[in-house]
């Protein structure tokens, strides 16, 4: 209870920042198109306050420019949460809702360049990702990171499946074993799998879960105890998804996930 305590204290804190700084923010909002529900938000790295974020690293870690990060907000309270730890990290934030138009965002994207898109967490299927989906069916050519659904969804444009868990997670932590496997053009995950121990403690909250891969994607983490995929890889392209969620206060290696997998897209690499 008092860890379920923290999480939604937590959850609180960073939706509070967030909204404060988009009233008080003039320059930092914009819209893609003319549709209201397009909104855009500039995320820094909000103050700690009793200890209830940790994890990250400040600005002052990048020598050069800071990491430029797209999150795609599927519609839920995580996304304030991985927003607020991608800015501690040292990374400039935009987060865009899920519902813009795709032409819209994809034109964005490629006029803007991001080092990261973000897929966060959300309720439903990847079929209620907006127009997550049919973007990543276009086969972009940005490294991109998928949270929960946003690891379902990565999972289903590569031609797999999606289906009900076997039992709903909300919540609960496991135990997940990392493989050892190289995928030398997929700095993302190369990040993950070195710069964690190969047993972990993660949080879940979810009750799909991914069944079976498409053809250019690998399972790197499985649950302990039935070998459910707790993360997948695409064999050749910088995509990472992550059924786990990193942000959560009950995954403790969160934070320094979060900054290995920065320093990845930045071309700094990632070390134990």
């Amino acid at each position: 209870p008092d860890r379920e305590f923290d999480e939604t204290e937590r959850k609180a804190k960073a939706l509070k920042l967030s909204v404060a700084a988009v009233q008080d923010m003039t320059s930092g909002v914009g819209r893609i198109g003319s549709r209201p529900s397009a909104q855009m938000t500039t995320s820094d790295p909000a103050p700690e306050e009793d200890g209830a974020v940790t994890g990250g690293v400040s600005t002052e870690h990048w020598s050069g420019r800071r990491p430029r990060v797209v999150v795609v907000d599927h519609r839920d309270s995580f996304v304030f949460i991985l927003g607020d730890q991608l800015a501690r990290a040292g990374a400039d934030v935009v987060t865009v809702r899920c519902d813009a138009a795709l032409e819209d965002f994809a034109l964005w994207v490629r006029e803007q360049n991001p080092d990261l898109v973000v897929l966060s967490p959300g309720p439903g299927t990847p079929g209620d990702t907006g127009f997550t989906l049919p973007w990543l069916q276009t086969d972009p050519d940005v490294p991109i990171l998928g949270v929960c659904l946003g690891h379902q969804a990565l999972a289903e444009a590569g031609g797999g499946v999606v289906a009900c868990a076997h039992e709903p997670v909300h919540g609960k932590t496991s135990t997940i074993e990392v493989a050892s496997i190289d995928l030398d053009t997929n700095p993302l995950a190369n990040a993950f799998i070195r710069s964690i121990n190969p047993v972990l403690e993660v949080a879940r909250y979810h009750s799909l879960t991914v069944t079976h891969l498409g053809p250019n994607d690998v399972p790197i983490a499985y649950t302990r105890e039935d070998k459910e995929v707790m993360a997948l890889a695409h064999r050749t392209r910088p995509r990472l998804g992550l059924q786990f969620h990193p942000e959560s206060i009950l995954t403790p290696t969160g934070g320094p996930l979060i900054e290995a997998l920065l320093q990845a897209v930045m071309g700094h690499g990632a070390s134990k």
